[in-house]
């Protein structure tokens, strides 16, 4: 029973998606059914003898069934997910029909799993005295058969068997049971009780396998009804994986992995799939891996020696082992699996697992930095999501502590993480807890909300720009950055949303650590409501001398009507809608009567249509905001003018041009001569808070 807990747990990842909720749902369910199985033994009367070998032989029998039932669960559990939708405050009504829906599938079974211990000790008590000596005996079985059965069913077996065949070992073993409890309880003799134990080992071995594309078609991201949610488990499944192609399939004691072959835009994309999310492809996520590897490579002081955690496709390591200054790449990897797939993506990773520079080791990231004393130019985190049991570990206060120690002067640690599917408390969190730790961090955005958080070991922040386009210009940093997607220096530099020296930690906010580990809660929750969380393009202080840190493209006034095409046109094709609605305005301002401007417009404007509400039709507004002018909301009050022009200015604020104050001065000027002066004073305070350690005076 212990072995198919685990398999449940498992199968629960895939159905549901791998986070603590998960788990402990699972967990919660088995101890409550065992219990109440305990229960209704002692609420019992009397107690006949054929009443165990019923019970036990009734368990198989149902267990037999639900094997059968196991592929169908990722769908039933997207029918269920889809009725609650993506509605935040339905979080807790969700996790509640679901633990009820699998109460009721499950309860039965193991319920006759937790009769089994008190109806043994009601058997033996009346054919033995020695209560003490039949309890300790009892208990002593019950554990030992309790950590075996976890040990060989939830790891040593999934080195060589699958999940169904975990699910088959365990069957047998409950049906030999069965049998040796007939055989003992009933009288019957050995050979007969032998002829049944080989028969149900039999059935089990003939069960047939599952699909692994059906468990692993990661439904649990679907938060609204699809064309064939309800129309069956056939037709659903068929949908989901119209055009693809399974690679590999690997149950691992980690993990489930799969890679997965699918045709993009006339070309072939690979996956890898962890768990039924994808941990990476070849096609959308390139640029994202790529420039993982990239960006702090330009950044980094010492290229010799570079730790990658995560091995994903192997594009982040192959990047990085490809340079020439590069000697030693160091990757830890703790799923089995994704090691074992690692050669289907060498066409796309420059051949990383063969690599005589490369060091790919099954190892939990953690434990490899903190049992080594090598110092590394470059550290690289690109771990699943943080919502992923596990994962919110890398994300530590206390591992960022160890990572920073193992950087050499003037190192660089990169830690990927995600917009989508977040929301902006949890990216807060993962800000502040980074910003703990390393006094000067900048943000690269890689591709649409994705973004790579940099600690600098260095109290200086980047190197000399005159250094840095130096090293852009070198023949093996400059091809593989084309390879990103970045074909010059000022499409590169774009990738910049927050300089080193913007990010400060906040006093008494909370941080993410070991002892207080309240990321993955938050993560979890946001993942449910799968909303888009915006980055925030303002953090930290200000000084008198500095009004506000400055990008790499500060010098942004002195390009040319070309250069500027080059810049929109990158910014805005990587999917940042807000910066594209940004640098357009910017543009149109330097360059009123561009025909450039005009063609670029066409091909991208798309971009900025696609922003949230308060976004569309932005450009205007933002024009007014670089000629020091007071945008039109001609609906809208002072005060919530006020509110909106500040949002504007927030939202769409670029380090390399920033917006001069003038405009949201003047909107809480005229907000404050008003008739409402005193609810502009206090929309005023709220929008100070709202920009606190934003900006140093958002209305003066």
């Amino acid at each position: 029973m212990m072995a198919l807990q685990t398999v449940a747990n498992r199968i629960g990842a895939l159905s549901l998606g791998s986070s603590h909720f998960t788990f402990a749902m699972i967990a919660a369910l088995f101890v409550l059914c065992i219990a109440l199985g305990s229960f209704a033994v002692a609420s019992l009367r009397t107690l006949p003898r054929a009443l165990i070998v019923g019970s036990q032989w009734a368990l198989v029998a149902l267990a037999t069934a639900l094997y059968f039932a196991v592929p169908r669960a990722p769908y039933a559990a997207h029918v269920v997910r889809a009725m609650f939708r993506d509605i935040p405050q339905a979080f807790g009504p969700y996790y509640a029909a679901t633990f009820l829906a699998l109460f009721v599938v499950l309860a039965i079974p193991i319920s006759l799993s937790g009769a089994l211990l008190p109806l043994l000790f009601h058997h033996l008590r009346e054919r033995h005295g020695d209560l003490g000596q039949i309890a300790g005996r009892l208990y002593s079985a019950n554990t030992l058969g309790s950590l075996t059965g976890a040990l060989l069913g939830g790891y040593v077996l999934l080195f060589w068997l699958d999940l169904g065949d975990v699910y088959r070992v365990a069957l047998a073993a409950l049906a030999l049971s069965a049998a040796l409890i007939s055989a003992k309880v009933l009288g019957a003799r050995v050979s007969r009780a032998g002829a049944a134990c080989g028969a149900a080992l039999a059935c089990a071995a003939l069960l047939p396998s599952w699909d692994p594309e059906h468990l692993t078609a990661g439904a649990f991201r679907q938060r609204q009804p699809a064309l064939e949610t309800f129309a069956g488990s056939r037709v659903f499944y068929e949908a989901e994986s119209a055009g693809t192609k399974l690679l590999f399939h690997r149950d691992d004691p980690v993990s489930t992995i799969t890679v997965i072959e699918a045709p993009y835009q006339g070309r072939t994309s690979r996956s890898i799939v962890n768990n039924g999310k994808s941990d990476g492809n070849t096609s959308v996520d390139y640029a994202t891996v790529c420039y993982a590897a990239l960006i702090p490579a330009v950044l980094t002081d010492d290229l010799a020696n570079s730790f990658v955690i995560g091995w994903g496709t192997g594009i982040s390591a192959g990047e990085l082992a490809h340079l020439d200054g590069s000697k030693l790449v160091r990757a830890a990897e703790i799923s089995p699996g994704v090691i074992e797939a690692a050669p289907l993506f060498a066409p796309w990773n420059l051949g990383a697992h063969a690599s005589p520079k490369v060091i790919l080791e099954r190892r939990d990231a953690y434990r490899a930095l903190l049992h080594t004393e090598d110092r590394y130019g470059v550290i690289l985190s690109e771990p699943s999501n943080p919502w992923v049991t596990g994962v919110e570990m890398l994300f530590s206060r206390e591992f960022l502590e160890a990572a920073r120690a193992h950087l050499t002067p003037g190192g660089v640690y990169a830690q990927w993480i995600h917009g989508y599917e977040s929301d902006s408390a949890t990216l807060a969190l993962v800000l502040q807890t980074y910003a703990s730790v390393f006094e000067r961090v900048a943000v690269w955005y890689t591709r649409s909300n994705e973004v790579l958080l940099l600690g600098l070991n260095s109290a200086d922040g980047y190197p000399p720009e005159a250094l840095l386009r130096e090293r852009f210009a070198r023949r093996d940093l400059r091809s593989g950055i084309a390879r990103c997607g970045a074909r010059s220096w000022e499409e590169f530099a774009a990738h910049e949303l927050l300089p080193p020296g913007v990010i400060a930690p906040e006093p008494g906010r909370a941080l993410h650590t070991l002892r207080h580990p309240i990321l993955s809660h938050m993560a979890a929750r946001a993942f449910y409501a799968g909303g888009d969380a915006s980055f925030p393009t303002l953090v930290g202080g200000t000084t008198a001398v500095d009004p506000r840190p400055r990008g790499l493209l500060a010098n942004a006034a002195t390009f040319d009507d070309a250069t500027l095409s080059t810049v929109v046109r990158h910014v805005c094709t990587n999917g940042r809608r807000a910066e594209c609605a940004t640098w357009h305005a910017y543009w149109a301002i330097r360059f009123p009567d561009s025909l450039l401007r005009g063609s670029t417009w066409r091909e991208t404007s798309a971009v900025i249509a696609q922003s949230p509400p308060a976004a569309l039709g932005a450009v205007k507004r933002l024009e007014t905001l670089y000629r020091g002018e007071l945008p039109g909301f001609s609906s809208a009050g002072a005060v919530e003018r006020a509110r909106l022009v500040t949002d504007l200015y927030a939202r769409h604020f670029v380090h390399a041009i920033p917006f001069p104050r003038a405009g949201l001065r003047r909107a809480w000027s005229s907000c404050e001569q008003g008739v409402f002066a005193l609810a502009c004073l206090d929309a005023r305070r709220e929008a100070e808070r709202m920009l606190t350690s934003l900006d140093a005076s958002p209305a003066r």
